[in-house]
């Protein structure tokens, strides 16, 4: 996994907003608006190898069994991905 394009993120109130930054911003005018949650799995995204390790570190940092929000992060992941934010093969 890894981001595929360049974003500053800044929080707003209780959102996080990616703002298209150098060639991204040429590609797209559109600001990005993120959960708490989602602002934390996307930068964790090149941190982490696999699906599993980013699992893991979510699992720790909310303290809730990895295998309760083990769907929900990959269909965040697939959230990012579909969005052209990240891409999920290495």
């Amino acid at each position: 996994m890894k981001k595929i394009k360049q974003f500053a993120m800044k929080k707003i109130a209780d959102d996080y907003i990616l703002i298209p930054r150098y060639e991204t911003a040429e590609e797209m005018s559109d600001v990005i608006t993120l959960s708490e949650t989602a602002a934390y799995i996307y930068q964790l995204v090149d941190q982490c190898e696999t699906i599993a390790k980013l699992t893991e570190q979510v699992s720790r940092y909310y303290h809730i069994d990895a295998a309760v929000i083990a769907a929900d992060i990959e269909d965040t992941l697939h959230q990012l991905a579909a969005a052209g934010l990240i891409t999920l093969s290495s």
